[in-house]
């Protein structure tokens, strides 16, 4: 069993300790919030019943009923909800983005905070997600896909570093890499290192001075992190605020939500007062992981990345008449539902959906823009998972609506035979498949038989709940 005296060195910050250490001994709750992008609240807890209630701070967040897996439920699969640790909704919210924004999350990977904002920012304006790391940067458009997400771009740098040639930006995150203490409740292994917490916290400063600098005068920086050490929390925000950056405070204060003002005071150092506004988490308080969060805005003096942001070149949507027609032609989709949006080649196989007429700026490489709408390798389009997910519930032709077991089986990546009446008006060919209205993918199917092959991806195929 874990012993948690290990973390003993925070005993005089903690304001009851045994209640600290009877909590993070007990599984950590799941929680999830609903995609506003599916539906509202009511259409999630439609979905779900009572294994679910809300949140006492947030509209639209929940915990799930303990033995239910929320991962396997149709309605993750289906994209209704996100699984996210209750904490780590906090530092979005917080960030209070507006319409039409542009917002970076500079440490984004696995894509659960940039999902939020996206989701927050209706599909429109920009969020730019990005990480360091190629491989959890494919985990994060994974998610922005099962979403329903098109107003993100993602890209693969070194945060200290990152270019200029966006800037400025309304809003930026800073979700640190940290050394994760207060995911405790999650790990196995437990570990505390005061000397690797300082090494981090030099590398947590260079990114926070970093996104100080891309952030534009009036706009808002959240820093936040996952562990309960001072030296990579308060520490790291005084030391931007004694190092002079044009910043000040502001209150990081959730109603209805527990918190503890940051320490004024560390290993016999003074800290700077401005910490009282910052918000310290710990897990016996809301039965959750422990966190830190400081919300900082940017003043009108001192150095600004650039005086309006450098706009992208306008994408090439030459193409979008055709792939229009195509949507429409084979599955009904008219062509409302893309006001605003991009469709735009990216590369030879591929057709892609995006917010907004303009890609990124020269400087600012892209890993990827918008969702992959249409593969195009075949001798007819073939719509993606997400684009089926996405414009499902709008397809008037080539739809088929599955019972239970038939949803169960689709999204097993089986394939099964459909009667005549559920596949009336159906051609041969790739066909939206839906559930309870909502869309869940692609099949290929073939008239003469009613044999539905499911399309599904392999990698998100599981056993399902589906009621």
């Amino acid at each position: 069993m874990h012993d948690p005296e290990i973390f003993a060195r925070y005993r005089g910050i903690i304001d009851d300790w045994e209640a600290f250490a009877a909590t993070i001994l007990r599984p950590l709750p799941t929680t999830v919030w609903a995609n506003p992008l599916r539906g509202d609240a009511a259409t999630l807890e439609a979905a779900l019943g009572d294994r679910i209630r809300p949140l006492s701070w947030g509209a639209g967040g929940y915990r799930v009923a303990e033995g239910v897996s929320a991962g396997h439920h149709w309605a993750y699969l289906a994209g209704l909800l996100h699984i996210q640790e209750e904490v780590s909704m906090l530092p979005a919210q917080l960030l209070g983005v507006q319409p039409g924004e542009r917002v970076l999350d500079l440490c984004a990977a696995p894509g659960n905070k940039s999902a939020q904002l996206a989701a927050a920012l209706a599909n429109a304006g920009r969020v730019i997600a990005n990480d360091r790391s190629m491989g959890r940067m494919r985990a994060c458009r994974q998610v922005l896909e099962r979403l329903g997400l098109v107003n993100v771009a993602t890209t693969v740098l070194d945060a200290r570093q990152y270019p200029h040639a966006g800037a400025p930006y309304d809003r930026v995150l800073v979700d640190a890499p940290c050394s994760g203490e207060g995911t405790c409740r999650k790990l196995r292994r437990w570990r505390v290192d005061e000397a690797g917490s300082r090494r981090m916290a030099a590398v947590q400063l260079d990114i926070l001075r970093e996104a100080v600098k891309l952030c534009r005068p009036g706009g808002r920086v959240v820093y936040s992190t996952c562990t309960f050490a001072p030296e990579e929390n308060e520490c790291v925000v005084d030391a931007l605020l004694r190092g002079g950056a044009p910043v000040r405070s502001l209150p990081a204060r959730v109603p209805g939500f527990r918190g503890e003002p940051g320490l004024r005071a560390w290993a016999g150092r003074e800290l700077d007062p401005q910490l009282e506004h910052a918000l310290r988490i710990w897990p016996h308080h809301n039965d959750s992981g422990g966190f830190f969060i400081a919300v900082l805005e940017r003043l009108e003096d001192g150095e600004v990345a650039a005086e309006e942001p450098r706009r992208g070149p306008v994408l090439d949507t030459s193409e979008a008449p055709r792939w229009l027609g195509e949507l429409e032609g084979r599955w009904g989709i008219d062509a409302a539902p893309f006001e605003g949006w991009s469709i735009f080649r990216g590369g030879a196989k591929s057709v892609y959906l995006c917010a907004g007429r303009e890609d990124l700026p020269e400087g600012l490489p892209r890993d990827a823009l918008g969702m992959r709408l249409l593969h195009t390798t075949g001798a007819r389009p073939q719509p993606t998972t997400a684009a089926a997910m996405l414009l499902g519930a709008s397809a008037q032709a080539n739809v088929v609506d599955l019972e239970p077991e038939q949803a169960r089986t689709f999204l097993g990546r089986e394939h099964q035979s459909l009667g005549e009446a559920q596949t009336q008006g159906c051609t041969t060919g790739y066909v939206i498949v839906r559930y309870r209205g909502f869309g869940l993918g692609v099949g290929l199917f073939r008239a003469g038989t009613g044999q539905l092959e499911s399309f599904y991806p392999k990698g998100w195929a599981r056993e399902v709940e589906v009621d």
